[in-house]
């Protein structure tokens, strides 16, 4: 065998051990592609639930206030797969939930988040207080 030959079969099995092992690492790296990708969805899907419960406590709806106890409002949010749910508990206190969900372009879920809070929001005098959140201690066990 000369010093042509030799160099080529170094040189096709150098090729054949580099695409065995990207052929072996393309799932690895796909895998850890799709699991940071779920994480930023996680956090974002979070973030947007969160939100959608701020929105509510700067804007109370009026409907929420003739609620009968027990009885839900379902709103929209204002992103696309959010929704809001209102619950009056008690002449003072609501139950209000944020749920967000991102889905892919088939409609799946790929990640699904909910916050929920109690406020309290009464009249002293002429004057509505609230809505302010109840304090959360008992509520983080739960989440």
């Amino acid at each position: 065998m000369n010093r042509r030959g030799a160099a080529l079969a170094a040189v096709l099995l150098l090729l054949t051990v580099s695409g065995l092992i990207l052929a072996l690492s393309w799932p690895l790296a796909r895998g850890a592609l799709m699991r940071g990708q779920a994480a930023i969805d996680a956090v974002t899907v979070r973030a947007t639930a969160e939100a959608a419960v701020a929105d509510v406590l700067s804007s109370w709806p009026a409907a929420a206030d003739s609620l009968p106890l027990g009885s839900p409002l379902l709103l929209a949010g204002r992103q696309s797969g959010v929704m809001l749910e209102i619950r009056r508990l008690t002449d003072r206190l609501w139950w209000v939930r944020g749920r967000a969900e991102r889905t892919d372009r088939a409609g799946r879920a790929m990640a699904r988040s909910s916050v929920g809070l109690v406020v309290r929001r009464y009249r002293q005098g002429a004057n509505v207080v609230g809505p302010e959140a109840v304090s959360r201690g008992w509520f983080q066990v739960s989440q």
